[in-house]
C-alpha cells in the first residue's frame, strides 16, 4: 500500500511539474527593465543576454510581451494581470528596474554594477543584493516593498503611500525621504553622512558614522544609531531618547 501511494503521488507531482510550460525568446541587448501586470522577473548577472519565460499553460505564455525598445527591455501582459508567468534574465549589466502592478523582481546572486535606479510601486516588490561603485536611486510607493542589501558609494531613497523598506548594507553619503506611512528599516545600513526628511505618519530607523540632518514633520519619526560628531535637527523636531535616538516633531 505504501509503494502504491508513493507511486501516485510521484504521478501526481509529475503531472504539476509538467503542467509547467516554458519559452526561450530571442532578445536584444537591454541594460534596463521595465516590468508590470504581475510578471515575476528572476535575473542573473551574466556574461550572456538571456530570456527564458515559464508560465502554467500555453496561454499565459501567449499573452507575456517581451520587447526591447532601446535599451530597456519591457515585459508586461499587455495590461491583464498575469498568472503566474516568470521571466529569467540574464545579461552582463543592469542599471535601472522600474516595477508597477504587483511584479515581483528577484536577484539570484550579487549584482555588481556602475549605478542603479530602482522603482516600484503598485504592491511590487523586490530582494536581492547590489553592489554599485557610484550611486543607488530607490523609490517605493503604493505598498511596494524592499528587502535589499546595497554597498555603494551613495545613495538616495524615496518611499511613501505604505512603502515597507529593509535596507542593510554600507554607503557612504545617504539622504532619504519618507512620507505618509511609509517604513523605512535601515538599522543594519552603515553609513556616515546621512540626511533623512520625514513626513506624515512615516518612520526611519538607520545607522550613523559621522553626521546626520534629521527634517521631521506630522506624526513621523526617525531614530537613528550610532554616535555621530554631527547631528542637526529642524526648530520643530525634539529627542525623546538617548539611548536610540527618536526624533518626533514637537
Amino acid at each position: 500500500m505504501f509503494k502504491i501511494i508513493t507511486s501516485l503521488a510521484m504521478f501526481f507531482t509529475a503531472l504539476v511539474t509538467s503542467g509547467q510550460v516554458t519559452e526561450t525568446r530571442n532578445v536584444s541587448t537591454f541594460n534596463k527593465i521595465e516590468i508590470a501586470d504581475g510578471v515575476e522577473v528572476i535575473f542573473t548577472q551574466s556574461p550572456q543576454t538571456s530570456l527564458k519565460a515559464e508560465a502554467s499553460d500555453a496561454l499565459g505564455l501567449s499573452t507575456l510581451l517581451t520587447q526591447t525598445d532601446g535599451k530597456t527591455l519591457k515585459i508586461s501582459c499587455n495590461g491583464n494581470m498575469c498568472e503566474s508567468v516568470k521571466v529569467y534574465l540574464s545579461a552582463p549589466e543592469i542599471l535601472a528596474i522600474k516595477a508597477t502592478s504587483a511584479s515581483k523582481v528577484v536577484f539570484t546572486d550579487k549584482i555588481d554594477t556602475r549605478k542603479l535606479n530602482l522603482s516600484l510601486a503598485a504592491g511590487s516588490t523586490f530582494r536581492g543584493i547590489v553592489k554599485s561603485e557610484g550611486a543607488v536611486n530607490l523609490k517605493g510607493k503604493s505598498g511596494s516593498v524592499f528587502n535589499i542589501r546595497v554597498d555603494s558609494k551613495s545613495l538616495s531613497g524615496n518611499f511613501q503611500s505604505g512603502a515597507k523598506v529593509n535596507l542593510s548594507g554600507t554607503s557612504g553619503d545617504v539622504a532619504i525621504h519618507t512620507a505618509d506611512d511609509a517604513l523605512c528599516n535601515a538599522r543594519n545600513f552603515r553609513t556616515e553622512n546621512v540626511s533623512v526628511k520625514a513626513g506624515g505618519n512615516s518612520s526611519v530607523q538607520i545607522s550613523v558614522k559621522d553626521a546626520i540632518a534629521v527634517d521631521v514633520a506630522g506624526e513621523a519619526t526617525v531614530a537613528y544609531f550610532g554616535l555621530p560628531e554631527t547631528a542637526v535637527l529642524n526648530p520643530e523636531a525634539v529627542i525623546v531618547s538617548n539611548q536610540r535616538t527618536s526624533v518626533t516633531q514637537n
